[in-house]
C-alpha cells in the first residue's frame, strides 16, 4: 500500500512541476493536496458565479 501511495506522490509531484518531498515521512503531500483542492473549489465557485 505504501508503494502505491508514494508512486502517487511521485506522480502528482511531476504533473504539478514541485520538487518530491525531501522528507517522505511528512504530513506535507496531504497539506498541499488539501491547498490545491481549496484553490479549485475556489477556481469553480468564482466560474460559477461569473
Amino acid at each position: 500500500m505504501k508503494r502505491l501511495i508514494r508512486a502517487r506522490e511521485h506522480a502528482l509531484d511531476r504533473e504539478i512541476d514541485v520538487a518530491p518531498d525531501p522528507n517522505p515521512g511528512d504530513a506535507g503531500y496531504f497539506t498541499l493536496l488539501d491547498l490545491l483542492g481549496r484553490k479549485l473549489i475556489k477556481s469553480l465557485e468564482d466560474w460559477r458565479l461569473a
